[in-house]
């Protein structure tokens, strides 16, 4: 499994390609897109940090731009609920960031998930679901 220092560092690496990209949209669209996605997750679930994402989102992409880059515990803490979620493609994201996933790595992400949602049950879809249908495959 990997380490809080590794998960932290991977964040950091994806709010860099998501900035690049938001960089080089003059529309902004990611913004948007994250916005939205964070309104609907605070009108699900009013979590404190959702509302500290709202506000940001409300003022300039500066901000927000320094907020995903920010290396501090407070970076570090509003990357790990960031609204930025389905901005990058695997094209677009890069190969530093897409790495095989692991059985440890999907029960991380349904953990997460699961607190986020305020739920127990989750639908996994996709290529993981695999893993999360048979507990007992052998690793590779």
């Amino acid at each position: 499994m990997k380490t809080h220092q590794e998960i932290d560092q991977r964040s950091l690496t994806m709010a860099r390609a998501i900035v690049e990209r938001i960089d080089h949209d003059p529309a902004r669209a990611g913004l948007a897109k994250a916005k939205a996605t964070c309104e609907r997750w605070f009108a699900g679930r009013p979590l404190p940090v959702f509302r500290e994402w709202l506000v940001l989102l409300d003022g300039p992409w500066q901000e927000v731009r320094m907020v995903l880059l920010d290396e501090s515990e407070r970076g570090q803490r509003l990357r790990q609920s960031d609204p930025f979620c389905g901005i990058l493609t695997l094209a677009s994201a890069g190969t530093s960031i897409v790495t095989t996933m692991r059985r440890a790595d999907l029960e991380h992400i349904i953990r997460a998930a699961g607190s986020i949602a305020d739920t127990r049950t989750l639908v996994i879809i996709g290529s993981q679901a695999i893993l999360g249908s048979f507990p007992m495959l052998p690793p590779s």
